[in-house]
C-alpha cells in the first residue's frame, strides 16, 4: 500500500531504477504527511496492544507454572514463559529513546563574529528569529534541532560542521545556511517531532525482535511468539521509514528553493555538488592526522582546507544520476540541481568560510579536546557496562559452602527481624537476634570463600607479549617426555591430593616462564588426579587457550566459573589470560579489572588492559592504561614501546618524540621502535628521514613481512605510491594475502577498480602456500569481501538470499557453511558466490551449482534501503 501510495505522490524511482523525484504540490504533501501520521499512530496502537497482550499472556502462564509445579511439570512450562518473557523488555526499551552523546563545542559571538553577522542578515531577511545557539562539530554537514509545536515559533539549535566551513567558500556556506534557515521558518515542529519519534521506536522495536529472533536461531531454541510479532513491526519500521523519508525530501525541496529565494540558486548549486566531493576528501584524513596536525603547530585551518579544496577546480558539468533510494532522507543531488532549475553557472571567487572564525586553529583546538573529552566519557561508560557484566559473571558462579551459610544467616537475620518488628513491636533482644545472624553472615561471606593454595604468577610484559607473537603447537614428543619427568618427580609422593598439589606448582610455574606445553601437560595430570582441583582449571585453561585447543580451553572456564568465583586474584587472572590468548578482548578486559583488585598499580596487567582497550577502539583509555604502567618509569622498554605505539595512533606525536628520545639508544636495533620512527616521521612530514628509517629497516631485517609493515605504515600516512613499492617488493619475495589486500585499497582509492578487484580476488587464493611470517588468506577473508563490496555501487533492487555449501569442491575451512549474498535475483546471487569460490581454488575445478542449497533470507535480514551486491560474508 505504502509503494503505491509513493507512486501516486510522484517520489518513486523512473523505469531505469534511477532517482527521477521532483518536489509535490501542497495537497500532495498534505496526504503525504497524513499518511506517515498515520502509520505511526497504527504503530503506536500495535505497541500498546502486543504489550497488553504478552502481560495476559504471562499472567496465564504464571498461574500454569505455578499449577504445574504441584505435579513436578512447572520445569517446561517456565521454560517457554522465560521465551515470552524475553519480548516483554524489547517493547519497553523501544519507547526509551536515549540521547546520544554530542561531539560539539558551542560558539560564541565573538568568537565568529563574521559568521553571526552572516546568520543575522539572513534570519531578517527570512523573518525568523536568530538561532539560540550554534554549535560547531568535525564533519561536512549543517543541519538545525527544532524545538517546540508550531512552525516558525520555539528554540532553534543551529550546527555547522569545521570541514564544512573549511571546504566551501563564504559565499556558498551562506547558501547553506539560508537553507538550514528556510527549515526553521517552514517545518512543521510539533508534527516533525511526531514524526521522527515514532520512526526512532518502531526501529528500535523491529530491530529488537529480529535480534530475539536470531538469538533463538542460534542457540536453536527458537520463540515463535517473537516471529510472530516481528513480522508486523518490521513491516510498520519499514513503512514509517519510507513515508517520513518522503516527507523529509519534500522539506529538503522545500528549503533549496527558500535558499535560493535568499541568496540565488548559482550559490547553492555549487555548494551541492561540491559537498560529495568535500565529503570525500574529509573521510580520507585520519583523526590522528588531525591530532598530529594541531601537535605541529603548522596551521590546522590552512592545512585543512588545503585537504579539501583539492579537486574542487575540476567540478562536473551535471550530477550522475544517482539509484533512487526510498528511505533516504534527503533527495539525490541530481534531482535537488533539477528541482532548482537553471544553468550550472561558476559562483564568483569567494574566501574560505573557515575565516568566518576569528581563531580557526584556536576554534579547532577547543573543538578537538572536547571530542576527545567526549570519548573518554563513552569509553569510560563501557568500562562500567563490562563491570555489570563482571556481575552477572559473579552471579552465576557456584558459593562456597561456608559463604552459602552466610548468605543463610543474612536473610534469616533481616527477613526474621522484619516480620517479628512489623507483627510484634521492636526491641533489644530482636536488635541482638538480628546483629547475632548479620555481622557473622557478612563475615562468612566476605572470608569463607575458597582461599588460592598457589597464586598464579604474572609474567612481565615482554615474556608476555614475546609468547603472544609466537604460534604454540602440540609436539607430542616433548609432550610425553614433560610427562615423564612430571611422573617421576611425582612418585616420591603417595598421596593423590599432594601429587595434584605439586602438579599445580608445576603448571603455574611454567606458565610463568610462558611454556604453555609443559603447563598443559602438568595441568592435565593434576586433574586425572583431582577433578575439582582450581588450580588444574586455571593451568589448563590458559595453556589450552595458547595451544590452540579449544574444546579444552572452554571445559576448563565452564568447569571454573562452576566450581568458584571468577572475581579476582588468580582465577580472574587466569581468565583474562586465556581469553587474551584467543582474541576475546571485551570479556579479557573485564577479567582484567577483577583481576587488577587488590594489585591496580601493577604493570603486566596494566599494559595487557592497554592491549585490550585498543584492540576493542578505547584508544584514549589504553594510552591512560600504558601510561600507569610506565608509571614512575617503564620497568623495561616494551612498556614504553606498547605506549609510544599507542600515542602515534592517538597523533599525540610531541609525547611520542619524547618517549622515542628516550629509547635512542635502542633504537639502532629493536626493529619496533624503527617502525615508530618511520610512523613518526611520516606524520611529522619528514619524508627524508622516514625513508633512511625505512632503508635502515630492510636492511636489519631478513623477512619479507618488514616489507608488508612498512607498505602498511606508509599506507596508513596516506602515501600511496610509496605503500604499493613496499607491497609489490612483498610479492616478489613470496605469497603475502595482505599486501595484496592492500595493494587492492589503494587501486580503490585511485578508482582503478578492475585492478583493485584482481588484486582482491588473488588475495582469497586458499590453495597456494603463503610465504613465513603471513597471516593467510583465511585472516584476511572477511576485510577482502568487505572491499569487493565497496568496489560495487549501490542499488535498491538487492535481496539478500543464503547459499549453504554441502561441502563437495568447497574449502576445507569453509566447508557446509552459509554464505549471505545481496543480489536482484537467485542467478546473479550464484554468480557471486562461485566467483568467490573459484577465487579461493583457482587451480580447481568449481564447485557445482547442485552442490548448494539457496534460500531468500528472511524479512529481518534484507537490506534497508540501497545496499552493495555482492558476497556480505559467511554466517556464524
Amino acid at each position: 500500500m505504502a509503494g503505491s501510495l509513493l507512486c501516486c505522490w510522484g517520489v518513486n524511482a523512473n523505469p531505469t531504477g534511477l532517482s527521477s523525484e521532483r518536489p509535490l504540490g501542497k495537497g500532495s504533501v498534505f496526504a503525504l504527511v497524513c499518511a506517515a501520521g498515520a502509520t505511526i499512530l497504527l504503530f503506536y496502537v500495535f505497541a500498546a496492544l502486543s504489550i497488553v497482550l504478552l502481560l495476559g499472556l504471562l499472567s496465564c502462564e504464571l498461574v500454569f507454572v505455578i499449577a504445574a509445579a504441584r505435579f513436578g511439570l512447572g520445569g517446561p512450562m517456565a521454560r517457554v514463559m522465560t521465551r515470552h518473557m524475553a519480548a516483554l523488555p524489547v517493547f519497553l526499551r523501544s519507547f526509551w529513546i536515549k540521547k546520544g552523546s554530542e561531539f560539539r563545542v558551542a560558539l560564541k559571538p565573538d568568537e565568529a563574529p563574521k559568521l553571526f553577522k552572516l546568520l543575522q542578515g539572513l534570519c531578517e531577511r527570512a523573518k525568523v528569529a536568530l538561532p539560540r545557539e550554534v554549535l560547531l562539530e568535525m564533519g561536512v554537514n549543517a543541519w538545525v534541532r527544532l524545538a517546540g509545536y508550531r512552525r516558525g515559533a520555539g528554540k532553534t539549535t543551529l550546527g555547522i560542521g569545521y570541514d564544512l566551513l573549511a571546504g566551501l567558500s563564504e559565499t556558498e556556506i551562506e547558501a547553506v545556511l539560508a537553507h538550514e534557515v528556510t527549515h526553521a521558518r517552514l517545518v512543521q515542529r510539533g508534527l516533525n517531532k511526531w514524526l521522527r519519534g515514532g520512526l526512532n521506536r518502531a526501529v528500535r522495536l523491529a530491530g529488537g525482535l529480529a535480534g530475539l529472533v536470531e538469538v533463538g536461531r542460534r542457540t536453536r531454541q527458537p520463540s515463535e511468539l517473537a516471529a510472530a510479532l516481528l513480522k508486523p513491526s518490521d513491516w510498520l519500521a519499514r513503512t514509517c521509514a519510507k513515508l517520513v523519508a518522503a516527507c523529509s525530501r519534500q522539506d529538503e525541496f522545500a528549503a533549496d528553493l527558500g535558499a535560493a529565494e535568499l541568496c540565488g540558486a548559482d550559490p547553492l548549486r555549487s555548494a551541492l555538488m561540491k559537498l560529495e566531493i568535500i565529503g570525500r576528501a574529509a573521510g580520507r584524513l585520519p583523526w590522528r592526522e588531525r591530532v598530529a596536525q594541531l601537535q605541529l603547530g603548522e596551521g590546522f585551518g590552512r592545512w585543512l582546507v588545503s585537504e579539501l579544496t583539492v579537486g574542487n577546480t575540476t567540478l562536473p558539468v551535471e550530477a550522475k544520476a544517482a539509484p533512487f533510494d526510498k528511505y533516504a532522507t534527503h533527495p539525490s543531488l541530481s534531482d535537488r540541481l533539477a528541482a532548482l532549475g537553471g544553468k550550472n553557472d561558476e559562483v564568483g571567487p569567494s574566501p574560505s568560510a573557515l575565516w568566518l572564525l576569528a581563531e580557526p586553529d584556536r576554534t579547532a583546538e577547543e573543538l578537538i579536546a572536547e571530542i576527545q573529552r567526549v570519548i573518554a566519557r563513552e569509553e569510560e561508560r563501557d568500562t562500567k557496562r563490562l563491570d555489570r557484566w563482571s556481575r552477572k559473571v559473579r552471579s552465576h558462579s557456584r558459593l562456597h559452602p561456608l559463604q552459602l551459610l552466610g548468605v543463610v544467616c543474612v536473610l534469616t537475620g533481616i527477613i526474621g527481624g522484619l516480620v517479628f518488628w512489623l507483627s510484634v513491636e521492636m526491641s533489644g533482644g530482636l536488635l541482638a537476634f538480628m546483629a547475632a545472624t548479620i555481622i557473622p553472615g557478612i563475615l562468612f561471606y566476605r572470608f569463607g570463600g575458597r582461599r588460592e593454595r598457589v597464586a598464579l604468577p604474572v609474567p612481565d610484559f615482554s615474556k608476555l607479549k614475546a609468547s603472544f607473537q609466537v604460534k604454540n603447537v602440540v609436539d607430542e614428543a616433548k609432550a610425553k617426555e614433560a610427562e615423564s619427568a612430571l611422573r617421576g618427580r611425582m612418585g616420591t609422593e603417595k598421596r593423590a591430593r599432594r601429587q595434584a598439589g605439586l602438579l599445580a606448582e608445576e603448571a603455574y610455574a611454567a606458565l610463568g616462564q610462558c611454556d604453555y606445553l609443559r603447563a598443559h601437560v602438568a595441568a592435565r595430570l593434576c586433574l586425572q588426579l583431582e577433578k575439582q582441583s582450581v588450580e588444574g582449571m586455571i593451568g589448563l585453561a590458559v595453556a589450552a587457550a595458547a595451544l590452540g585447543q579449544t574444546k579444552q580451553f572452554t571445559w576448563a572456564l565452564q568447569s571454573l566459573q562452576k566450581r568458584t568465583q571468577i572475581t579476582r586474584g588468580s582465577a580472574a587472572w587466569g581468565a583474562a589470560w586465556a581469553l587474551l590468548l584467543t582474541g576475546n578482548w571485551s570479556q579479557a578486559e573485564a577479567f582484567l579489572q577483577m583481576a587488577r583488585k587488590g594489585r591496580s598499580e601493577e604493570p603486566p596487567l596494566l599494559a595487557l588492559q592497554a592491549l585490550c582497550q585498543a584492540r576493542r577502539g578505547k584508544l584514549q583509555s589504553a594510552i591512560s592504561s600504558a601510561r600507569q604502567a610506565c608509571m614512575p618509569k617503564p620497568a623495561n622498554r616494551e612498556y614504553s614501546k606498547l605506549l609510544v605505539s599507542l600515542l602515534l595512533d592517538g597523533g599525540f606525536l610531541r609525547e611520542a618524540q619524547e618517549r622515542l628520545a628516550g629509547l635512542e639508544t635502542d633504537t639502532t636495533t629493536d626493529t619496533e621502535l624503527m617502525f615508530s620512527l618511520v610512523r613518526l616521521n611520516l606524520m611529522m612530514r619528514n619524508s627524508k628521514v622516514a625513508e633512511e628509517w625505512a632503508e635502515r629497516l630492510k636492511g636489519s631485517s631478513t623477512g619479507a613481512q618488514t616489507l608488508v609493515r612498512l607498505g602498511g605504515v606508509y599506507e596508513s600516512c596516506r602515501r600511496g605510491e610509496q605503500a604499493a613499492v613496499f607491497y609489490r617488493e612483498a610479492l616478489a619475495a613470496g605469497h603475502f594475502p595482505e599486501a595484496l589486500l592492500g595493494l587492492g585499497r589503494l587501486e580503490a582509492v585511485k578508482q582503478n577498480k578492475e585492478n583493485a578487484r584482481c588484486h582482491l580476488l588473488a588475495a582469497l587464493d586458499v590453495e597456494r602456500s603463503h610465504a613465513e611470517g603471513s597471516c593467510g588468506p583465511l585472516t584476511i577473508f572477511q576485510s577482502a569481501l568487505e572491499q569487493l563490496l565497496i568496489l560495487q555501487e549501490p542499488t535498491a533492487s538487492c535481496v539478500a538470499w543464503i547459499g549453504t555449501l554441502n561441502g563437495t569442491g568447497a574449502p576445507v575451512a569453509l566447508a557446509n557453511k552459509s554464505w549471505m549474498v545481496f543480489a536482484p535475483n537467485r542467478e546473479e546471487a550464484e554468480q557471486w558466490l562461485s566467483g568467490v569460490l573459484r577465487a579461493m581454488r583457482p587451480g580447481c575445478p568449481p564447485v557445482l551449482p547442485g552442490t548448494i542449497s539457496w534460500r531468500q533470507a528472511p524479512q529481518e535480514q534484507q537490506p534497508f534501503g540501497l545496499a552493495r551486491p555482492g558476497v556480505q560474508g559467511v554466517l556464524g
